[in-house]
């Protein structure tokens, strides 16, 4: 059964309103890897490489997305269960 309000989609939603092309996933993928490769949680570091992505430096709405983003991600990464929940849109929808 779908999640017609998922995180997912609120946040593709988003990015489609700022003219972005890129997905909620290719996002969260861009975070952990950075997060895992020791770059940690500095939010200019994390706006600068998520701004390549993007192709263009994110509006102030798209600004907090990407910190809550990263809050999510540093307390699964940082908690003492590491649990890591992946922002994936439905099983019948495309990942990009």
């Amino acid at each position: 059964m779908p999640i017609q309000n998922s995180p997912y989609k609120a946040f593709a939603t988003l990015l489609n309103s700022g003219g972005h092309k890129v997905s909620p996933a290719e996002l969260h993928g861009l975070l952990l890897g950075r997060s895992c490769a020791g770059a940690g949680f500095d939010n200019e570091g994390w706006f600068a490489d998520a701004s390549m992505l993007l192709e263009t430096e994110p509006q102030d709405n798209i600004r907090a997305a990407l910190v809550g983003l990263q809050e999510m991600v540093k307390g699964e990464l940082t908690g003492d269960d590491m649990t890591v929940v992946l922002l994936l849109p439905g099983d019948d929808e495309p990942l990009t």
